[in-house]
């Protein structure tokens, strides 16, 4: 989400994080536009993970969890 620009109020509500700052908090809102664009960036990254997988594009790094 940081990579697409999304505002970090919009990250946070999205991931169900709580704001720290108690003003941001009460007083920010998400506007439609604002989720629309976020929604969007998230279903293309989602398409082209799907893609890279199906094309044999997967992993190629040892996961995090697997590093001894």
């Amino acid at each position: 989400m940081i990579a697409d620009g999304i505002p970090e109020t919009a990250q946070a509500v999205r991931s169900g994080h709580h704001i720290d700052d108690r003003v941001a908090e009460i007083y920010s809102h998400v506007a439609p536009e604002v989720e629309g664009r976020l929604l969007r960036s998230l279903e293309r990254r989602w398409r082209q993970a799907v893609r890279s997988v199906s094309r044999g594009g997967g992993q190629t790094r040892t996961p995090w969890w697997q590093i001894a």
